[in-house]
């Protein structure tokens, strides 16, 4: 498909420019990256104004949060709250959003967030 192509990158520097994207679709990949939310920025910084960002991935327990900081160097220790306080931050509106199941270490969970108010 001559629109389509494939590259890997580091997530937390993008090689997009500014305001490239209408959608960002991020499904189970931050618990892989230690500085997840140095690759929120840069989601945010690479989405068009008004832009949508979904989102699915694995949000740790406070337990689990605790034990995991060990292995901090090799995975992303993603919490519930931490991405809250991002889209605050940033100004993303929630479109969508649910916990979808619960486990040994954590919660499963799904959003839609719009860039900028609705």
């Amino acid at each position: 498909m001559p629109n389509i192509r494939f590259l890997e990158a580091d997530a937390t520097s993008l090689p997009f420019q500014d305001n490239d994207f209408d959608i960002v679709l991020s499904f189970g990949v931050m618990h892989h990256i230690p500085n997840w939310l140095g690759a929120l920025d840069e989601i945010n910084r690479v989405l068009k104004p008004k832009g949508y960002f979904i989102f699915f991935d694995l949000f740790y327990s406070n337990w689990a949060t605790k034990i995991g900081k060990f292995f901090k160097n090799k995975y992303g220790i993603t919490t519930i709250h931490d991405l809250s306080l991002f889209i605050e931050k940033n100004n993303f509106s929630t479109i969508y959003s649910s916990p979808l199941s619960k486990g040994l270490f954590g919660n499963s969970y799904e959003a839609v967030y719009q860039e900028g108010e609705l």
